[in-house]
């Protein structure tokens, strides 16, 4: 046993009590080193965060929870993890692992905070939403449904990502971005600003989206920078294995299959090529010229 619940109760939730150590409480040897508060050293006889039940923290390991934080229904905090500030985990909710809830963050629903991630700020994470890796999401953004956040992925400002997507790599959502349905944001890539980007849409690489909305099976990749809804084209089904084609205001073309040997990412001058260099089949051949037809002449607006 490592805390008791005490008979003070919390002064805004009279059902949430106080928990107390009643051992010392070591770090992980993993953490050694790194940057930890002085305060959350904690000693026999310190006094923690509020609970509902005993089931809200776990006697082994070395989590605890911290200041005015709070755990409660069929929430439970266990390893290593910490809560603390004004922090609320609750519903069925699980941090584990090394995660960090803190400042005035909520996790709540069947939400999975885990690894080394860090919800902090005022930002949410609920529903059945998974956060792992060294992924973190802070300031006021909103993460929820059934999205995916890992590696290093950063979620921040007012952003909100839902649905199915998945935010992983280095990359980023900011600003008063949204993202959802079944997308995926990786690698350096940035999503920002009023931006959205939803149903089956693909932003890889180091693209940048800072306007607009991309949708469909829409694929930015490269270094392609999308400033509103003007500055690209998807087109598809084409060819023999029903690609969709993304061609871009400042002359690139991609795909968005998930199959490596289906992608291709570059230049419309090197997309010729591509196409000169496959199969010759007719059809197939002419939905290919027409495409790069359009992509020579279409009106992309000019960027200054």
């Amino acid at each position: 046993m490592k805390y008791i619940i005490t008979d003070k109760p919390h002064y805004r939730r009279p059902d949430l009590h106080q928990i107390q150590a009643v051992r010392d409480i070591p770090f992980s040897s993993r953490l050694r080193g790194a940057a930890i508060r002085a305060e959350e050293f904690v000693r026999a006889g310190d006094l923690g965060g509020y609970v509902s039940s005993e089931g809200n923290l776990a006697q082994d390991g070395i989590a605890w929870i911290y200041d005015e934080a709070q755990v409660y229904d069929e929430a439970h905090v266990s390893d290593s993890a910490r809560v603390f500030g004004d922090a609320r985990v609750y519903n069925k909710a699980r941090v584990c692992d090394e995660a960090r809830v803190y400042e005035s963050a909520r996790v709540g629903g069947e939400a999975k905070v885990y690894q080394s991630a860090k919800i902090s700020g005022y930002g949410s994470v609920y529903d059945s939403v998974k956060v792992s890796g060294s992924a973190k999401v802070f300031g006021s953004a909103n993460v929820f449904g059934y999205a995916t956040l890992y590696h290093s992925a950063r979620i921040y400002g007012y952003a909100q990502v839902h649905g199915n997507s998945r935010v992983y790599g280095s990359a980023e959502v900011y600003g008063h971005a949204r993202v959802n349905g079944s997308t995926e944001i990786q690698d350096n890539a940035k999503v920002f600003g009023k931006s959205g980007v939803t149903g089956e849409a693909w932003v890889r690489e180091a693209a940048h989206l800072q306007g607009g909305v991309v949708s469909g099976r829409t694929v930015l990749a490269g270094l392609t920078v999308i400033d509103s809804t003007r500055d690209y084209l998807c087109l598809g089904p084409m060819g023999p294995n029903g690609l969709y084609y993304t061609i871009t205001g400042d002359g690139y073309v991609f795909t968005g299959q998930r199959r490596r040997e289906d992608r291709f990412s570059g230049t419309i001058e090197e997309f010729e090529t591509h196409v000169d260099n496959a199969p010759r089949n007719n059809e197939f051949s002419r939905q290919f010229q027409a495409m790069l037809a359009l992509a020579r002449t279409w009106p992309f607006p000019v960027k200054t």
